[in-house]
């Protein structure tokens, strides 16, 4: 898809693997994370798009990141990556965490709380470069961005839109490009860049989503 235009070719469904009952998050270069149903586990999987083959980690298909996960998914709950594999997640509690991972390690296992009173959104969307989209149970949209490097907030729940709240599903391609399911099934494109494209109506770029969990890194547009 022409993910800065919101124009679209879709090719043929392709089926990479089976068994995935739980929730899957894309970070970016094949990199999948994937916590399976009732358990909080943090799997780690990597779809070489060379061979077209899972690779493995010392003969499995997947290697163990983490624990605990479980606690990020739900209402008021949770878990976005970015391109680099770094995990930002918001838990009942409603505290902001960080996990950076250098290597084969995290930098805090438990994750660095970077904010609190996140449960006030039903969803948050992190967009790549810092950013991230916030939506509240109001349908409102918010607009953030966080330094890791300086660990510091330079903008903060700004207000971009509202509406947002009949969406299923919404997800973030980066460089401000958001795709959105509706209850119809249709799956929307939008772009913020210091306002809204398309005097901020959506571009329909497909139908039938209401039945599949919509994966995009925020690598995936720059």
């Amino acid at each position: 898809m022409g993910g800065s235009t919101g124009t679209h070719v879709w090719g043929a469904r392709n089926y990479i693997g089976e068994g995935w009952q739980g929730t899957v998050r894309a970070g970016g270069h094949g990199t999948f994370f994937f916590v399976p149903l009732g358990t909080g586990e943090l799997r780690r999987y990597h779809w070489n798009t060379e061979i077209e083959q899972w690779s493995t980690f010392d003969g499995a298909q997947y290697e163990v990141i983490g624990y605990g996960f479980d606690r990020y998914f739900g209402p008021g709950k949770t878990l976005t990556v970015v391109g680099d594999g770094s995990l930002y997640g918001v838990d009942d509690s409603g505290e902001l965490r960080f996990w950076n991972r250098v290597g084969d390690e995290w930098d805090d296992d438990h994750g660095e709380v970077i904010g609190t009173g996140w449960d006030v959104f039903d969803e948050v969307v992190a967009g790549g470069d810092g950013f991230f989209y916030a939506f509240d149970v109001g349908g409102n949209a918010y607009l953030y961005r966080y330094s890791s490097a300086a660990r510091t907030w330079t903008t903060q729940g700004q207000h971009i839109d509202e509406g947002w709240g009949d969406f299923l599903d919404i997800t973030s391609a980066g460089a401000g490009v958001l795709y959105a399911t509706a209850e119809d099934g249709s799956l929307n494109w939008y772009r913020y860049d210091n306002g809204w494209a398309n005097n901020g109506l959506p571009r329909h770029v497909g139908e039938g989503w209401e039945i599949t969990s919509m994966l995009t890194s925020p690598e995936s547009c720059s």
